[in-house]
């Protein structure tokens, strides 16, 4: 009996570890979900896999090309060719001038580029996501702020009533308290606006009701304290800031289609030189029966006046824009990265300032209410310090919104979508760890 309760008991804490780690992997596996089974990227790897179909197109024109034909004419000569005649053609290029080549690698950089693209949109509402989840928890904790200190109001408001009925305050202090009460309301209700917002944009993301996901969602780490914070790292380092950029999927796309714009190049320049290839025909129709010849040709097109020097201009041009291009991507990239950086060290210290704030608004609130009883404090003055309270505290949820937001990006910047997907949830690093700057 004792064996079969120990069994049991195994069983429940192996239940237990398992929830957890169901719970702590929770919050990036709703966004995974939410990023794969988004209508964008399920449009952009069908384009994916239409480009990789053009390859293997691509690569069936190394191979010979039959043709069939049938051919009928009005009148011939008597004795020497049938009216109609039937053909089969087998040709096989033997020197394009690197056509063929060219053709396949712009085929594989347009599959590359589909690939980049699918990465890019992932990276793109993974963002999305993670802004607007910020904003849901900031908007939660403002809510209870809001609504604590419309309680606190409430309590006063009834306070002074009581009051003015006992003749020891104006009646017009009960209904200039009430007016304290209402701005108090209206911001409760702005904040709950607010939070209904994100999470009908969330819900429309995860494609389901938020309340089926929220307790994998609560496990997300957002941030409880400065103190905490000040362990965070999102392994960013500046000295190493190119490496990152040129890990980005817009920047890797960009890179990727300045090859495809080359071998555009190389294809319009190869169509300028004729081509050598050989051909085996079977035709049947003239006076001897089937006839059977092999050809070897030449063969050119320059384009519809000339068109095909345009066409390597043009080319060469288009690489040189994406050249440009890919500064311009590098550069936003980069200068996303730093003023991640800086903003998460700035907010990290707003947040530290704020904290101390409240925590000495606190002290003077309950003072303060402790000599408004004894008759010492006016209820203006409680009321004052009573919603600046919680005008505090909606700004530390703005200043941790902000923390949690550039935290993950920066993680996203350093690892990449699909590794920081699959890396648990870090919660503290050492010191020696933490972001390094110039």
């Amino acid at each position: 009996m004792n064996n079969f309760n120990s069994k049991i008991a195994f069983f429940f804490v192996l239940l237990v570890l398992l929830g957890s780690v169901k719970a702590q992997d929770g919050f990036k596996s709703v966004l995974k979900d939410s990023v794969d089974h988004h209508p964008s990227i399920q449009s952009y790897k069908a384009q994916a896999e239409s480009s990789k179909r053009d390859i293997d197109a691509a690569k069936w024109a190394f191979w010979p090309t039959p043709s069939v034909g049938y051919e009928t004419a009005n009148d011939v000569p008597y004795g020497t060719l049938d009216k109609s005649s039937k053909y089969f053609r087998l040709q096989q290029p033997i020197w394009t001038s690197g056509r063929l080549t060219a053709q396949l690698n712009k085929s594989e950089s347009q599959y590359l580029v589909s690939e980049a693209a699918v990465s890019e949109q992932k990276t793109n509402i993974a963002y999305k996501w993670l802004q607007l989840w910020a904003e849901y928890q900031a908007a939660d904790e403002k809510t209870k702020a809001f609504k604590d200190s419309v309680d606190k109001h409430m309590a006063y408001v009834r306070q002074i009533e009581r009051r003015a009925n006992e003749g020891f305050s104006a009646p017009s202090d009960a209904q200039l308290s009430m007016s304290r009460l209402s701005s108090v309301q209206a911001e409760l209700r702005q904040s709950q606006s607010l939070k209904n917002k994100a999470a009908a944009r969330l819900e429309q993301m995860l494609q389901k009701p938020l309340a089926s996901e929220i307790n994998n969602l609560n496990d997300s780490g957002w941030p409880q304290s400065q103190k905490a914070i000040t362990k965070w790292s999102p392994a960013i380092e500046v000295a190493q800031l190119d490496e990152y950029v040129n890990l980005h999927p817009t920047v890797q796309k960009t890179q990727i289609l300045i090859s495809s714009a080359q071998a555009d190049v190389q294809l319009a320049s190869a169509r300028n030189i004729p081509e050598v290839y050989v051909r085996s025909e079977m035709r049947h129709g003239d006076v001897t029966g089937t006839h059977q010849s092999i050809y070897f040709g030449l063969s050119s097109s320059f384009g519809a006046g000339l068109s095909n020097a345009s066409a390597v201009a043009a080319a060469q041009a288009k690489v040189e824009a994406y050249r440009n291009e890919l500064n311009a991507r590098q550069l936003e990239v980069r200068e996303s990265i730093q003023t991640d950086i800086q903003d998460f060290q700035a907010q990290s210290d707003r947040l530290g300032q704020l904290e101390k704030t409240f925590a000495a608004n606190r002290n003077y609130l309950e003072s303060s209410e402790r000599q408004y009883l004894a008759g010492r404090r006016s209820w203006q003055e409680i009321m004052n310090i009573a919603r600046e309270e919680s005008q505090i505290l909606a700004q530390i949820a703005d200043a941790k919104a902000q923390i949690w937001l550039t935290h993950q990006r920066l993680q996203i910047f350093a690892m990449g979508l699909d590794t920081y997907l699959s890396t648990k949830l870090p919660t503290t690093h050492s010191a020696q760890n933490e972001i390094k700057t110039q």
